[in-house]
Protein backbone atom coordinates (compact mmCIF):
# COMPACT_ATOMS: atom_id res chain seq x y z
CA UNK A 1 0.00 0.00 0.00
CA UNK A 2 1.19 3.64 -1.08
CA UNK A 3 1.44 5.93 2.41
CA UNK A 4 2.87 8.89 1.18
CA UNK A 5 3.58 10.45 -2.56
CA UNK A 6 6.42 13.61 -3.76
CA UNK A 7 5.32 15.94 -5.77
CA UNK A 8 8.07 17.87 -7.80
CA UNK A 9 7.25 21.45 -7.89
CA UNK A 10 11.04 22.88 -7.96
CA UNK A 11 11.04 24.10 -11.96
CA UNK A 12 11.10 27.95 -13.29
CA UNK A 13 8.77 26.70 -16.22
CA UNK A 14 11.25 28.65 -18.46
CA UNK A 15 9.45 27.29 -21.80
CA UNK A 16 6.56 28.59 -20.79
CA UNK A 17 7.58 32.10 -20.76
CA UNK A 18 6.05 35.35 -19.93
CA UNK A 19 3.64 32.90 -17.71
CA UNK A 20 5.88 32.02 -15.20
CA UNK A 21 7.75 35.61 -15.06
CA UNK A 22 5.60 36.04 -11.95
CA UNK A 23 3.71 33.06 -10.62
CA UNK A 24 5.30 29.35 -10.80
CA UNK A 25 4.50 26.88 -12.73
CA UNK A 26 2.49 24.43 -10.46
CA UNK A 27 0.11 27.67 -9.54
CA UNK A 28 -0.74 28.33 -13.08
CA UNK A 29 -4.70 27.53 -13.63
CA UNK A 30 -5.90 24.60 -15.89
CA UNK A 31 -9.75 24.27 -15.38
CA UNK A 32 -10.30 26.70 -12.88
CA UNK A 33 -8.00 25.63 -10.53
CA UNK A 34 -4.20 25.64 -10.54
CA UNK A 35 -2.00 22.29 -11.37
CA UNK A 36 -0.59 21.70 -7.85
CA UNK A 37 -4.24 21.42 -6.67
CA UNK A 38 -5.62 19.20 -9.60
CA UNK A 39 -2.55 16.84 -8.41
CA UNK A 40 -3.11 17.02 -5.01
CA UNK A 41 -6.35 16.44 -5.29
CA UNK A 42 -5.87 13.03 -7.32
CA UNK A 43 -3.60 11.82 -4.72
CA UNK A 44 -5.72 12.17 -2.13
CA UNK A 45 -8.86 10.95 -4.15
CA UNK A 46 -6.04 7.85 -4.65
CA UNK A 47 -6.13 7.45 -0.71
CA UNK A 48 -2.32 9.25 -0.25
CA UNK A 49 -2.59 11.20 2.79
CA UNK A 50 0.89 12.25 3.43
CA UNK A 51 2.10 14.33 0.55
CA UNK A 52 6.27 15.55 0.56
CA UNK A 53 6.17 19.04 -1.82
CA UNK A 54 9.68 19.91 -3.33
CA UNK A 55 10.18 23.38 -3.96
CA UNK A 56 12.26 25.61 -5.55
CA UNK A 57 11.53 28.59 -7.60
CA UNK A 58 8.88 30.51 -5.70
CA UNK A 59 8.49 28.43 -3.06
CA UNK A 60 6.81 30.61 -0.54
CA UNK A 61 4.52 31.17 -3.00
CA UNK A 62 3.78 27.47 -3.47
CA UNK A 63 3.97 26.47 -0.03
CA UNK A 64 1.12 29.87 0.68
CA UNK A 65 -1.32 27.95 -2.05
CA UNK A 66 -1.26 24.36 -0.71
CA UNK A 67 -0.07 24.83 3.03
CA UNK A 68 -3.60 23.19 4.83
CA UNK A 69 -4.70 21.54 1.55
CA UNK A 70 -7.97 19.67 2.72
CA UNK A 71 -7.07 16.27 3.92
CA UNK A 72 -3.51 16.04 3.32
CA UNK A 73 -0.40 16.13 5.53
CA UNK A 74 1.94 17.99 3.77
CA UNK A 75 5.71 18.59 4.21
CA UNK A 76 8.37 20.94 1.81
CA UNK A 77 11.65 20.41 0.80
CA UNK A 78 13.62 22.70 -0.57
Amino acid sequence: MIERAVVLAAGRGTRLGELTATTPKPLLEVAGQSLISHVLEGIRDAGIYEVIIVTGYRSADIEDHTWGFAGLSIRYAR
